[in-house]
């Protein structure tokens, strides 16, 4: 027998023998479990993801918004499949920086830009003419990511990703509000004017996936209707939205006054037996008491004499990565003065980190010769919805 030879059964294998591949006999049934946990693993939260670093100054911008001395800069991302009259769901989102952080990479949804056919136009910088000179300034330049979604409950395309679409103009004046407010903590002295819109079956315990724009008309820097997002200045009740058009301090501004607004609707809104159905994949609650010593992480930030702290509480959202974000919507029951509905939410505002979302509920301010002031900015009862 030779040295070399491979005894098999009692019978004698040649030297030369080679030995089969790896993989050359494997169980076909083994194989096709291992092919179906891969293509599990490939899945994502999103349907559409564009990862940027957006640069630039006021030499070389995409497209420049001019306003008497200032233009504003912006850097076009491509998005295909995107259309300004049926889009997707989506949410830009933006790297934040060490005035805000957590300590760590995190990132947070951006408002800094507007949305046109195929293209979301970020604003990174403006520059101010005057006296003959022209000096720029960097506004938000950084790293950006795009997520795409399906919206409502079900991970599938349709015809038309919005299955409503409301176009609504809000106007007022300083006596014909349906409401006022003062959702700001750093605003003692200021009063907010609210317009009603009814949206059918908008529930606060069952919360439609819905996106709220506002337009800025085409004119002759931009020859198409510029959509912005609006993540702040409106509340949520059963059966309406509550946007502000006017505020006062000693005297009456209308700032928002006959702005056009657009609401996309992506939750089927089926009902069983007169019944809404679930509108939502994932609901979670939470209460956020306004006590510094119960923070899950504080973020400092320092400029010379000025020291600002930040109070974060942690929630779990399982699946959920800076780089495969979730479609959801962060709610905070309305808890400052107001004559809005006693069950009204706003918008929360939070960061991003693998596993998790950071929800700012208080920060403190520092100054040189000054006593170290707190703000409440958003402790109180929360709702987190997510959806496809």
């Amino acid at each position: 027998m030779a040295l070399g030879g491979l005894i098999m059964f009692g019978l004698v294998a040649p030297a030369s023998f080679a030995a089969p591949p790896i993989g050359a006999f494997e169980d076909p049934v083994a194989s096709l479990v291992q092919a179906k946990k891969k293509k599990k693993k490939a899945k994502h939260n999103y349907r559409t993801y564009v990862s940027t670093t957006v640069s630039g100054d006021g030499s070389n911008a995409d497209v420049t918004l001019n306003s008497g001395s200032v233009g504003y800069h912006y850097r076009k991302i491509p998005i295909t499949g995107l259309k300004a009259s049926d889009p997707f769901p989506f949410y830009l989102m933006s790297k934040v920086g060490e005035a805000q952080s957590i300590g760590e990479e995190s990132w947070a949804t951006a408002d800094n830009y507007f949305f046109s056919e195929g293209n979301v136009w970020v604003y990174y910088g403006d520059s101010l003419t005057s006296g003959g000179h022209t000096t720029y300034n960097d506004y938000a330049p950084g790293d950006y990511r795009y997520f795409g979604f399906y919206g409502g409950t079900q991970a599938k395309k349709r015809k038309k990703s919005t299955y409503k679409i409301y176009d609504v103009t809000v106007s007022g004046t300083e006596t014909d509000a349906d409401a006022t407010a003062n959702p700001y903590v750093d605003l003692p002295s200021y009063t907010f004017y609210y317009r009603k819109v009814p949206i059918a079956n908008l529930a606060t315990d069952n919360l439609l996936d819905i996106r709220v724009y506002y337009k800025s008309p085409a004119d002759a820097d931009f020859s198409q209707d510029q959509w912005y997002p609006k993540n702040y200045e409106y509340f949520i009740s059963n059966g309406y939205l509550y946007f502000a058009y006017g505020s006062k301090n000693s005297v009456f501004s209308d700032y928002y006054n006959n702005t056009d607004y657009r609401i996309f609707v992506y939750s089927n809104e089926k009902k069983k037996k007169r019944k809404l159905k679930k509108q939502y994949v994932k609901k979670y609650q939470l209460n956020i008491p306004a006590d510094t010593s119960l923070a899950d992480r504080v973020g400092t930030y320092t400029d010379g004499d000025y020291v600002e702290k930040s109070y974060f509480k942690r929630l779990a959202i399982p699946g959920i990565k800076m780089s495969d974000y979730k479609n959801l919507q962060v709610l905070r029951k309305n808890g400052s003065p107001s004559t809005l509905p006693a069950d009204t939410w706003e918008l929360g505002t939070f960061q991003v980190t693998d596993g998790c979302i950071w929800i700012e509920y208080g920060y403190d301010v520092t100054n040189a010769g000054s006593p170290t002031t707190y703000y409440d900015s958003g402790s109180g009862d929360y709702r987190v919805y997510v959806y496809k």
